[in-house]
């Protein structure tokens, strides 16, 4: 899912001290009580002072000058802007009164005419180092940011040891993509100041972007420890650390961010994220209300507690919430997405395919989207048209899974109008041994809201009257590679060996909506109950394993149904059986064999060089036992 950016601080900067000019006794001492009032706080004070010496010496510029510091600290900020205009009009070659000038007058949000009095505060004082740094700050704020930088060198040349330059010459380097430069600056930053708890916060934002998220985790943990109350230090700690899954400690990251600043919208979305993440649904759900209770406007805090409620099925609460995402940002494209999906688990095809292209519109560049609403078109039984939609996903990601599954059993569908029932067996061969393995071993394609997955085996374990246990591996019927986190299918279609069928003619499909998934092991279960079922159909035997023990597999590697494989046994233990066999994507779930097809173990796991690795008999005995499963 998609995370908010950091928000860099801003940098307050201080007004100039007052001149320390040689003055008649009387203005002396007039500034002195005005410092001292200055000190204390007690600009009213300053301002009487001010008044006072501006009626004994009328010309002379510096009362102006101390008139207008006390003005803006009250926050009178147009009279302050008109008291340093007269200490300049007094005074033309007065630089600190320009330059302060430009500080009120960016307060006031007049930029560019701040930006022309430092530049003329820099022209009378080309060695202003403090002028040069706050013009860069007005420059970056007018989004003129490689001036900005410009601003900030000349300020750092002026004066090497500023570290506020570097750490803002850092922050605009950063904006612009520069990590590394904006790096070198933020350390340079902490070298010349190492409490500088925001120039440690950046630094990690910084490594963090670079995917060093161990070395951005050490850099929050530093700004922490400068600054305990730095909450946006703890909500960046908590996004590292959620990033390298560590759910838990983000976790309490974001509630340390939520403790610090209660009304942090950001923190209460990611922390529900983290909870969503660890299945604790109702408690991410009510981090996303809190969240849009801060900002109502939140509109990824709505998409993300769509997405927990899709995982507790309230599929109507879902839908609200992505449509009001959708209400406060009309091109998010995520949420229309995720709306198509919802309203097809409805049925509501006709308004998912209106979601799908609306998602489409904003991101012609979304190749689920195409799939999504091609399996919306196959589901109106608009064969051309899904295949269409497939075709563009395809043609966006080439390697995109579902869309080549999906477009695969549409080509099928068109090149193939005959269906074999799985009743018919006029097509299989009796005399070959290898056909009662055969109709053991199941093909099996999982299917989630956006199609087919990829295709894997699975095998016939135990049978009762019409009803049939087949075992296969949890990662067949889990997509971990388009969801996140991973899931399982919402159904899987089962496909029975049906012998040497003609071309034109297709498999029928079983669907079966009951699985059982393992938690330790790499193990599914399906049950499927038909009727009509023919005898033939029945559960392989079951054999124990051993050592150099010559072995069959059959499954359907590289989309190559039913293929039998022939390896041995290298090496037995309890956990594991290791094979010397030749296998490819699509033999998982697939049975090990003996000589006499008795099964010894499920492969789950297959190395290039040849090597394959299977669960063995008495771990799946287990497994079925806590699955209440008996075997004969």
């Amino acid at each position: 899912m998609r995370r908010t950016g950091l928000v860099v601080l801003g940098l307050l900067v201080a007004l100039v001290m007052m001149p320390t000019r040689l003055m008649a006794q009387s203005l002396d001492e007039l500034q002195n009580q005005a410092s001292v009032a200055e000190s204390t706080g007690n600009y009213t004070e300053v301002t009487n002072i001010a008044k006072k010496a501006i009626q004994i010496y009328p010309n002379n510029s510096s009362p102006y000058f101390w008139l207008g510091i006390a003005l803006d600290a009250l926050g009178k900020k147009e009279e302050a802007i008109a008291a340093y205009r007269k200490a300049i009009e007094l005074d033309p070659k007065y630089a600190q009164a320009y330059y302060n000038l430009g500080v009120v007058l960016s307060d006031l949000g007049k930029k560019e005419e701040a930006i022309a009095a430092y530049r003329k505060a820099i022209e009378l004082d080309p060695k202003y180092a403090q002028a040069y740094y706050n013009l860069g700050v007005v420059l970056d704020d007018l989004g003129k940011k490689e001036d900005a930088i410009t601003a900030y060198r000349k300020a750092i040349e002026l004066d090497p040891k500023y570290a506020k330059a570097y750490y803002n010459l850092g922050v605009v380097l950063d904006d612009l993509g520069k990590k590394e430069d904006a790096i070198a600056a933020y350390r340079k930053t902490i070298e010349l100041d190492p409490k500088f708890a925001q120039a440690y916060n950046n630094l990690g934002s910084a490594l963090y972007g670079q995917k060093k998220k161990e070395d951005a985790i050490a850099a929050y943990r530093k700004t922490i420890e400068l600054d305990p109350k730095f909450a946006q230090a703890y909500y960046n700690l908590g996004v590292a650390l959620y990033e390298l899954g560590k759910k838990e400690d983000a976790i309490t990251a974001f509630r340390k961010a939520i403790e610090l600043d209660p009304k942090f919208a950001n923190a209460y979305s990611n922390l529900g994220v983290a909870l969503s993440n660890l299945g604790k649904k109702e408690d991410a759900i009510a981090a996303y209300r809190q969240a849009i209770k801060l900002q109502p406007d939140y509109a990824k805090a709505y998409y993300n507690m769509g997405i927990a409620l899709s995982e507790q099925k309230k599929l109507e609460e879902e839908i609200a919430a992505y449509r009001q995402a959708i209400k406060l940002k009309p091109d998010y494209a995520d949420a229309y997405y995720n709306l198509g999906l919802a309203l097809g688990k409805q049925g509501r095809l006709e308004e998912a395919i209106a979601a799908y292209r609306k998602a489409i519109e904003i991101d012609p560049k979304d190749a689920q989207a195409y799939n999504n609403l091609g399996f919306f078109y196959q589901q109106q039984g608009k064969l051309k048209e899904a295949l269409a939609e497939y075709e563009a996903a395809l043609k966006i990601d080439p390697k995109f899974e579902y869309a080549k599954n999906n477009r695969d059993e549409v080509l099928a569908l068109l090149k193939q109008p005959t269906e074999l029932a799985y009743t018919d067996t006029r097509y299989l061969r009796p005399d070959d041994p290898l056909t009662r393995p055969k109709r053991a071993v199941v093909l099996l394609t999982p299917l989630f809201p956006q199609g087919r997955n990829q295709q894997g085996t699975g095998f016939i374990i135990k049978r009762t009257d019409n009803k049939l246990w087949i075992l296969t591996n949890r990662h067949v019927l889990t997509d971990s590679f388009y969801s996140n986190p991973p899931r399982t299918c919402d159904s899987v279609e089962v496909q029975i060996y049906p012998g040497d069928k003609p071309r034109d003619v297709r498999i029928a499909v079983l669907t079966s909506k009951i699985i059982l998934i393992a938690n330790n092991l790499d193990l599914a279960l399906i049950e499927l109950e038909v009727s009509q079922l023919p005898a033939d159909i029945q559960a392989l035997a079951i054999s124990d394993p051993s050592d150099n023990q010559p072995i069959t597999t059959i499954g359907h590697p590289d989309k190559n149904p039913w293929q039998k494989d022939q390896g041995k046994v290298i090496d037995v233990d309890n956990e594991k059986l290791r094979l010397k066999i030749s296998l490819a994507v699509g033999s998982s779930g697939s049975p090990v064999m003996t000589e006499n097809y008795g099964v010894i173990g499920i492969i789950y796991k297959i190395d290039q060089e040849g090597t394959g690795y299977a669960i063995p008999i008495n771990q799946i005995r287990k497994q079925l036992a806590t699955w209440k499963v008996q075997l004969p």
